[in-house]
């Protein structure tokens, strides 16, 4: 061979530079694509589940605007308001009240659940969510009364001499992982809050308690009266299923072991034709 046989043609290495280009410019796009889809399946699903969480919140409002226009209707009547929070104090972390406001300060008449008494005076919290309180469901934030974290719900009804204040208390532990949900979001980690933004403080349930959800994650966000709460949620598993993941990989080390491949074919056929002409040189 003559003295540039040790070295690779500039030809070849270009050759084995684009296809591998192609490869990389493939695998990305493929990507993008997959990553895409996830996305919006992910969305969809998130979509759907603050439409559930949507049916419950209203189903919640429904429940104590009922309450509200009995007890306007009866003027507070005792026994029906036992018979009707029953109904809602089903959950034994729940608890209901009817308060007026006397003197500035909201008290509680009537009361059911394990954290209202008759008599009482509604904590700050409660007190200026009721200050503000209409016909239409509103809720509180997140709030802590010693040891015990709360959300409250509100419906105020005007009709009656001093009208009506009806209050939901639900208990809440924030910092422990929910139960994993069954059904088509079975493959999803939520974490709700009562706020706009993931404030740790207003976190009302997570599937993986106060930790944060891993990416990608999608957003939705609900409407409880003047509040808007935000719910987030990401896969646990592909949505797409693992063959989109995987593809863009196989793609790119296909591309890369081709664009090898015809380097090193390009560069073997051109150094057997300079052997070739170097022969019939040597020989003339």
């Amino acid at each position: 061979m003559g003295g540039d046989g040790g070295f690779v043609r500039l030809g070849s290495v270009m050759a084995t530079i684009i296809v591998a280009m192609l490869a990389i410019v493939s695998f990305g796009f493929l990507r993008q694509s997959a990553n895409a889809q996830e996305q919006s399946l992910l969305q969809s699903d998130n979509s759907q589940l603050a439409l559930v969480l949507n049916q419950a919140i209203a189903s919640v409002g429904s429940s104590l605007s009922t309450l509200a226009d009995v007890m306007a209707a009866t003027h507070d009547s005792p026994s029906l308001f036992q018979s009707q929070a029953s109904l809602i104090t089903v959950n034994p972390s729940s608890s209901v009240a009817v308060a007026d406001s006397v003197a500035g300060q909201f008290t509680v008449d009537l009361a059911a659940g394990p954290d209202f008494v008759v008599g009482q005076t509604l904590p700050a919290p409660l007190a200026t969510a009721a200050a503000s309180a209409g016909p239409k469901l509103s809720s509180t934030k997140v709030f802590h009364v010693g040891d015990k974290t709360f959300l409250g719900f509100l419906v105020g009804s005007t009709p009656g001499p001093q009208g009506t204040l009806v209050i939901e208390l639900t208990r809440i532990t924030p910092s422990v992982p929910s139960k994993s949900q069954t059904g088509p979001y079975s493959e999803l980690y939520v974490s709700v809050y009562a706020s706009e933004t993931a404030d740790p403080a207003q976190l009302i349930s997570g599937s993986l308690g106060s930790r944060p959800l891993p990416g990608p994650v999608a957003r939705t966000f609900t409407t409880v009266g003047s509040s808007r709460w935000l719910t987030l949620a990401s896969a646990k598993h592909p949505l797409a299923g693992n063959a989109s993941r995987v593809a863009p990989l196989i793609v790119l080390a296909a591309g890369l072991i081709i664009a090898l491949l015809i380097g090193v074919t390009s560069e073997i056929l051109a150094r057997r034709r300079r052997y070739a002409e170097e022969l019939v040189e040597e020989r003339t």
